[in-house]
Parts: C-alpha cells; structure tokens; sequence
C-alpha cells in the first residue's frame, strides 16, 4: 500500500530551508520552551506522565551537587534524562529537548532552584 511522503523541512521566515524538529514518536515538536512550567527547589515530579523536558532555568544557583532528571513518574530511577553540573550559576539555561516515555523526575544532589519548561 502506498504512504504519503512526510515532509520534515519548511521553509523559516528568511526563506531558507530548515529541518523541523519531531519527537521520538515522530510528533511535530511545535514550541521549544514547552507547553507548561513549573519552578522547583527539591526533589520531586515535574510531570507524572509521558512528556518531553524542554527548557531548564537557574534561578538560585546551586550548591556543590548536581540535579538529576530522571525519566520516572514517581522516584529516582530508571534512565537519566539530563543532569545539571553542581555549582551551576543563576541564569544559565539549558534547552535539553528530550522525550520522557514514562513521566520526568527531578533529583536535587544540594540546594538551588529551577524553573523547568516541559510537554
């Protein structure tokens, strides 16, 4: 049975050509700041269910031990998603723009605090 071409590209707002971003899924990834934020300073959920963490923000720097998302609903565990070195200094942004097939996790090693943007 014949399938559709699925075109990837699109042309920007300069008009050049430019690959357009799909999940593990293949969804169209249409934001990469995420759909939703949350701002945290200890260990806990960002989302209980399937998502994608899109954006991290320092908002009180952190102390000498990193923060570990992980990609978990509820704990800890399982595979690591991204992980914030310690010392990490307020300002600083990471886009990670990773897919979570159970939920995100968050593990704070000290003290800080983030803001977290994520689908």
């Amino acid at each position: 049975m014949p399938q559709n071409q699925i075109n990837l590209n699109a042309i920007n707002p300069s008009g050049k050509l430019v690959a357009q971003k799909v999940d593990n899924q293949g969804a169209l990834i249409v934001t990469d700041g995420g759909l939703s934020a949350t701002s945290i300073n200890a260990t806990g959920i960002v989302k209980a269910s399937p998502g994608r963490l899109c954006t991290v923000i320092v908002t009180t720097v952190l102390s000498a031990a990193p923060i570990t998302f992980y990609d978990n609903a509820s704990a800890a565990t399982g595979n690591v998603l991204f992980v914030i070195p310690a010392s990490a200094t307020v300002g600083t942004i990471y886009k990670p723009e990773i897919s979570a097939v159970n939920g995100i996790y968050a593990s704070f090693g000290g003290t800080g605090a983030l803001s977290i943007g994520f689908n």
